[in-house]
């Protein structure tokens, strides 16, 4: 895995994380809404209903799935902030803690260090091989 790919890996969670996250708001939105019952319809079968218990196991199997994607990203962001820490450089570190860690857009970056995308870019390129070379040397050999 290349240092790239392992960093990525942390914006690939918090994407999934937040999926999920969207999807137990909208099965509590659907729990907690009121359905009236029409019992003077006619009952037409093959249908399938959901009973509020089943919606309620629906809810728990997503809370227990945002559970383990919070474990997993956090986990991830303390090893990588500890091999990112490796790294010599303030500016390096900043850069690769700015985007990968802290889920900053490269315009966000630029701006709160000062300088250009361009040299932002740059700067990443270099990160990268900081981060490669410090964390990764039995690859190399």
């Amino acid at each position: 895995m290349t240092a790239k790919e392992e960093l990525i890996q942390i914006r690939q969670i918090d994407k999934a994380l937040r999926s999920t996250e969207l999807e137990i708001a909208r099965c509590r939105a659907d729990i907690y809404s009121v359905h009236a019952v029409d019992y003077s319809a006619e009952r037409v079968s093959g249908g399938s209903h959901q009973d509020i218990a089943d919606k309620i196991a629906i809810l728990t199997e997503l809370l227990d799935k945002a559970n383990r994607e919070w474990d997993q990203l956090i986990n991830l962001r303390t090893e990588i902030r500890q091999k990112i820490a490796n790294i010599d450089s303030y500016v390096l570190r900043a850069v690769l803690i700015e985007y990968y860690v802290l889920q900053k857009n490269w315009e966000q970056v630029a701006d709160d260090m000062g300088y250009s995308i361009q040299h932002v870019y740059r700067i990443h390129g270099k990160a990268l091989q900081a981060y490669q070379s410090k964390n990764y040397k039995d690859e190399r050999e």
